[in-house]
C-alpha cells in the first residue's frame, strides 16, 4: 500500500513539474515574442521620424528600410501560403515563388505609400497569448489614438516571425484572401501574379 502511495506521489509530482516547466517556457516564448515586437517597430518608427524628409524625396530608399529592417521579421513563406490556401494547393513551385515575391513587394509598397501616417506615431506592447506551440499573438495599440493591432508569430528555425496582422480587428491574411480569391476565380493565378510584378496594387484592403 505505502509502495502504491509512493507512486501516486512520484507521478503528482512530476506532473506538476511538468505544467510548471511549461507554464515557464510558454512565459518566455510570450516575452521574447513581446520584445521582438516592441524593438523592431521602435526602431523603424524612430528612423522615420529621424528622417522623414528623406524618404518623402526619395521613396526607393524607404524601400530599402522596410526591406532592411523589417522584412527579415516577416515569415512570407506562411502567409502566401495563408493568403492563397487552396490555390497554393493547386500552384506550381514556380508559381509559388513568384506570388510570394510579387506579393512581398506589393506589401512593402503599400506601407511606403502611407508611411506619413506612422511618422510621430508609437508602438505599446499590452500582452500576449500562446495560440500552441510556437504560436504567440501580441496585442499591441498604435498611439496617439489607440489603435488596435495584433500581430500573429510563429517561430522558424528558433526565431519569431510574423504572418498576420490585424488591424482594428481586420486581419490582412483574410482580406487579401478574399480578394485575391475573387481574382484569381475570374482570371487566374497567373493574372494575379502578373498584375502584382507590374506594380497594379489595385486590391481593396479593409483598414
Amino acid at each position: 500500500m505505502n509502495k502504491m502511495l509512493n507512486v501516486f506521489r512520484m507521478l503528482a509530482q512530476s506532473l506538476l513539474l511538468f505544467v510548471a516547466f511549461s507554464f515557464a517556457m510558454t512565459a518566455q516564448a510570450n516575452e521574447e515574442a513581446e520584445t521582438l515586437v516592441k524593438s523592431v517597430s521602435d526602431k523603424v518608427l524612430q528612423i522615420l521620424n529621424d528622417n522623414k524628409e528623406t524618404y518623402l524625396s526619395d521613396p526607393d530608399s524607404l524601400f530599402s528600410l522596410i526591406e532592411t529592417e523589417v522584412m527579415p521579421f516577416i515569415d512570407f513563406s506562411t502567409m502566401a501560403k495563408l493568403t492563397l490556401i487552396k490555390h497554393w494547393k493547386a500552384a506550381t513551385e514556380e508559381q509559388r515563388t513568384q506570388f510570394s515575391e510579387a506579393y512581398k513587394n506589393m506589401l512593402i509598397r503599400t506601407y511606403t505609400e502611407s508611411f506619413d501616417k506612422y511618422t510621430g506615431a508609437r508602438l505599446e506592447v499590452l500582452g500576449s497569448d500562446a495560440r500552441r506551440e510556437g504560436y504567440v499573438s501580441v496585442k499591441c495599440e498604435v498611439l496617439p489614438g489607440n489603435l488596435p493591432v495584433e500581430y500573429d508569430l510563429r517561430q522558424v528555425d528558433g526565431t519569431w516571425k510574423a504572418y498576420d496582422m490585424t488591424f482594428e480587428g481586420v486581419s490582412m491574411i483574410k482580406n487579401y484572401r478574399n480578394s485575391f480569391d475573387r481574382e484569381i476565380e475570374q482570371s487566374g493565378l497567373e493574372a494575379l501574379i502578373q498584375r502584382l510584378q507590374n506594380g497594379d496594387d489595385v486590391t481593396e484592403v479593409k483598414s
